[in-house]
């Protein structure tokens, strides 16, 4: 055994809802101990959870998309989920080097590349500290679904969004095409013989945003093999590239 890959070790933001975690008890406890308001990130989360759900309209939405997401990393409720994630790194490096003996087996997270990370948990500088290397994956047949699922929720929440605010306001925000947003309803998951609609500067992006926040940790993109041959060929290429230490092939 050369070292331990651990995938998604974050709060996987598939979902919108998804998100807001995590305000559970051990939660709690932990900003307790840490000296952290945990009731006022929660009413910060509940008053962000209000507007998303309930009090957008087409502008309200533009209006929100336009801010840069990464800004998110800055709230206090999204820096204690960073806490979080990077303590469970500090406890699985702890576990392999200590009780297990482990210290030259590799410790290789397997991580949402950006803009989901800074809603996630995943800090890559903090992670670098107790990781061998990052895998950042580029598993672009999931992000137009990712889209769609958020944008069905908020319409859910907010009846009187349009189609077309709700795809220009999300293609702005997470960034998945280089040109441009698609009708709402071309957002969904790819068959096998369809390309993805992922733009090949927005995948060069990502992986050199997690190589810069990592630091000299190395960082390898994960090319997914689901789709055509052409399309799998032209994100390898980028994900090659990008990654100056290997790619991983997924399936």
């Amino acid at each position: 055994v050369d070292g331990l890959r651990v995938d998604w070790p974050e709060y996987p933001p598939y979902f919108l809802h998804d998100c807001f975690f995590d305000f559970s008890e051990p939660a709690r406890a932990l900003a307790g101990k840490l000296g952290m308001d945990f009731e006022g990130m929660r009413r910060e989360a509940q008053a962000q959870w209000e507007l998303l759900h309930g009090g957008l309209t087409d502008r309200k939405l533009e209006e929100l998309a336009a801010k840069k997401p990464g800004g998110l990393a800055g709230m206090p409720w999204v820096k204690f989920k960073q806490v979080m994630v990077t303590r469970l790194f500090e406890k699985l490096r702890g576990a392999m080097d200590g009780e297990a003996g482990g210290k030259s087996k590799q410790l290789v997270p397997g991580v949402f590349p950006p803009p989901w990370s800074f809603i996630s948990g995943m800090d890559y500088r903090r992670v670098a500290l107790y990781a061998s290397a990052i895998s950042v994956k580029l598993y672009t047949m999931h992000w137009p679904v990712m889209l769609r699922f958020y944008a069905d929720e908020l319409k859910a929440a907010n009846p009187g969004l349009s189609d077309g605010a709700l795809a220009r306001s999300l293609e702005r925000v997470l960034g998945l095409r280089d040109e441009g947003a698609l009708k709402l309803d071309e957002y969904r998951y790819p068959e096998p013989e369809e390309a993805h609609p992922a733009g090949e500067r927005r995948m060069r992006e990502r992986i050199e945003f997690a190589r810069k926040q990592a630091g000299r940790t190395p960082v390898y993109a994960i090319a997914h093999g689901y789709g055509p041959v052409e399309d799998f060929r032209r994100r390898f290429r980028v994900a090659a590239r990008s990654s100056p230490h290997g790619v991983w092939v997924n399936r």
